[in-house]
Parts: structure tokens; sequence; C-alpha cells
């Protein structure tokens, strides 16, 4: 799992009452923290203070995120969402060392949306939406999963999210290729 303590800046988990003021989408809807309790493993766990306001995903903004050493990648999966309809885009592995870099497609729903557009999972589908703290019914929002890779494994040290703050990860896991021996 790829810590993303650091870079969490948008707050799109809320507890019953609680304002998390712009929310995930910036008007103030945000998933229901306690429907999204069991995904914490998954991602490595929430941050300290989850579902009171505090930022809990990254709304991409072109971080460049480390992954601490430099890995073989084959794949790379993202737990999250977008806002204002299904958004495609890149996501850049780099080699920090070489300066290569592989840009890897990828594509997240909606939070809204009832289905994904290609092979999306579905990983949390919230029974309300939340509003400025008040539940919204009918409206429960979801959560994503998406594996993209690169045509080839690829020699990487960091990531580099694309600059788009309407794709947003709760989560981002690294699939390496087995060493040889």
């Amino acid at each position: 799992m790829v810590d993303l303590a650091a870079f969490r800046n948008n707050a799109g988990c809320a507890g019953r009452g609680i304002d998390a003021a712009g929310g995930f989408d910036g008007f103030g809807r945000t998933y229901p923290a306690e429907e999204l309790t069991g995904l914490g493993p998954a991602l490595g766990g929430w941050p300290r203070g989850w579902g009171s306001g505090v930022p809990d995903n990254v709304a991409c903004d072109g971080h460049v995120i480390p992954l601490g050493r430099t890995l073989t990648v084959r794949a790379v999966t993202l737990l999250g969402a977008s806002c204002g309809g299904h958004l495609d885009d890149v996501l850049q592995l780099l080699d920090e060392v070489s300066g290569a870099r592989a840009e890897v497609p990828f594509g997240l729903p909606d939070f809204l949306a009832r289905a994904g557009t290609r092979d999306e999972q579905c990983v949390s589908a919230a029974t309300v939406l939340r509003e400025h703290g008040r539940d919204i019914q009918g409206y429960g929002p979801r959560m994503w999963r998406v594996t993209a890779a690169p045509e080839i494994p690829v020699r990487c040290g960091a990531l580099e999210l694309p600059l788009n703050p309407g794709v947003h990860l709760f989560g981002i896991q690294v699939t390496v290729a087995a060493e040889a021996a």
C-alpha cells in the first residue's frame, strides 16, 4: 500500500451530523463514514480524526508520491472515485534515477454512478449520501477499484498523479514483478 498520508487534501467522508465543508465534490457531499469503516484495512488505515472533516483522500493535483525505493511495477490498483462524471486520466510511473516515465491510463466512475463504464469494481455502495451533515436518501455514493498496468513492467521509484482534482484517491497499491533469483 502506498502511503498517502502526506498528500491527503480532501475530506470525502463524514460522520452523522458532520459538515465536511466542501466535501468530496466541492458541494458539501460526502460518503457516510460509518459505512466505509471496513475499507480501512485495504487503505492502510484511516487518518486520525477520520469522519470528522479531516482530509481522507487525495484530490489529484499533480502530486509526486515517492515509493520509498525503486520497484519493477506490473500494475497499479487505485481505490477512489471521480466527481463530475466518469473521468479518464493518466498516472505517470517515474524512474527517478534514469528520468524515464511510463504513462498508465486509467478511468474512474463518478461517486454517484450506479455502474462502472469498463472493468471498474464497486467495492462499497453506501445507503445514503451526506450533504453538509444531512442524510440524503436514494443517492448512496460508491467507491471504485480499478487496476491499470503498463504494457511491460517498469522500473519506478515514484508515482505522479494527474493534474485533475476531479479524481479522488483513497488508496493506491502497487503490484511488483517477481525479481529474478
